[in-house]
């Protein structure tokens, strides 16, 4: 098994160091889950810092940005009584702006770190504006390597999840993120929720090995069998 603490260059996410002996750092993932309810926002942080979470993170963007007002939504998110087009569903999610200055503030008051996951450059240059001290970078944009290239230049600490990527396109990622100040990355297994059978935790030393950075587990999973096996396997 890999050592992480002796294979890898270690990240600073504000007052932690990954790896650190005898400790695991856990992100407590509330991503969209207020239902652009900012109150409900606040009481995720408050449900992740009692967790112990080390972090809580949401997702940041800006719906025209990100897809045309003529995208359908998928039948499984019209059955659950979703709008009818993508933008409306993303504007029913978001956040107004000064709530995430509120949240960080929250989330610093309650002991625990707050991290986003920005879908655009303008919502990644708010969050570094705030003063966190790291980014999510979505799966879905571990091929985008422009986007990967102008976040690296942002001078915070990068987390980049490789779900559905190749070994070629991890390569790629990591080698589009060489300005920035660290990198680590998270194997993931895109299914909600994933099977247990299919997330292959091997894939943790051996990135690791490869690249000789941290690299998490993204977990989909229930339970905490998975990130057991993650944490033995030397995700930090």
């Amino acid at each position: 098994m890999i050592d992480p603490l002796n294979a890898v260059h270690p990240v600073s996410i504000g007052a932690a160091t990954v790896p650190a002996p005898d400790d695991v750092y856990v992100i407590a993932e509330a991503g969209v889950n207020h239902n652009g309810d900012i109150e409900l926002a606040h009481r995720l942080v408050d449900i992740a810092a009692a967790s112990g979470a080390d972090a809580v993170k949401f997702q940041t963007f800006s719906p025209d940005k990100l897809v045309s007002s003529a995208a359908a939504t998928t039948p499984y998110q019209r059955d659950r009584g979703g709008s009818s087009d993508q933008r409306s569903l993303l504007e029913a999610l978001t956040l107004p702006k000064e709530a995430w200055a509120e949240l960080r503030d929250h989330a610093t008051g309650a002991g625990t770190t707050f991290l986003s996951t920005p879908f655009d450059l303008d919502s990644a240059e708010m969050l570094v504006d705030l003063g966190l001290p790291a980014l999510k970078v979505s799966s879905g944009e571990l091929t985008n390597l422009p986007y990967l290239r102008e976040m690296s230049r942002l001078g915070v600490v990068l987390l980049v999840s490789t779900g559905m990527g190749t070994e070629e396109e991890v390569e790629a990622a990591v080698e589009a993120c060489a300005e920035a100040p660290g990198l680590a990355l998270f194997h993931c297994v895109s299914a909600y929720p994933a099977p247990v059978e299919e997330c292959n935790l091997r894939v943790i030393p051996r990135l690791t090995q490869l690249h000789g950075i941290p690299v998490g587990w993204s977990d989909h999973t229930p339970g905490l069998t998975t990130a057991l096996g993650a944490v033995a396997l030397g995700a930090p």
